[in-house]
C-alpha cells in the first residue's frame, strides 16, 4: 500500500482542515506502516493566539493514530486547530507523547504576499 513519511501529516492535515471530510493517511514511522485517522469540521471556533489581535476563526481537526509509535512517543488521540483562511495555518496541536501530553502553539506569524 502506498504510504508517506511522517512530515506529510503536516501538509495533509492542512489540506482537509475545515472540509467536513474524514481522512485516513497511511504513513511510515520508524520503518513500519501506520495510519493517521482524522475527523475534520467546517464549524468555526473562535480562539485566541499570541500572533493575532483578538480572537480568530479556527477549524478543529481531531483524530487518532493506528499502529504508530512516533517521535517522542507520539501516538493515540490528537486535536489540532487551523486558521480559517485560505492557507489553513496550523495554530495549535495537542498530542499524546511518551510521558504525558504536549501542546504546541504558534507564537509568531507574518503573512507576506509574493
Amino acid at each position: 500500500e502506498p504510504a508517506t513519511s511522517g512530515q506529510e501529516i503536516f501538509f495533509f492535515s492542512r489540506l482537509y482542515a475545515g472540509s467536513d471530510i474524514n481522512s485516513r493517511l497511511p504513513v511510515y514511522v520508524t520503518k513500519k506502516l501506520g495510519y493517521i485517522n482524522m475527523t475534520n469540521s467546517s464549524k468555526i471556533e473562535m480562539r485566541k493566539y499570541a500572533p493575532f489581535d483578538g480572537n480568530v476563526e479556527t477549524y478543529l481537526s481531531e483524530g487518532t493514530t493506528e499502529n504508530i509509535d512516533g517521535p517522542f512517543g507520539f501516538s493515540g488521540d490528537f486535536r489540532a486547530w487551523f486558521l480559517a483562511d485560505d492557507l489553513r495555518v496550523p495554530l495549535e496541536a495537542r498530542v499524546k507523547v511518551l510521558f504525558g501530553n504536549a501542546i504546541v502553539r504558534l507564537i509568531e506569524y507574518k503573512r507576506e504576499e509574493l
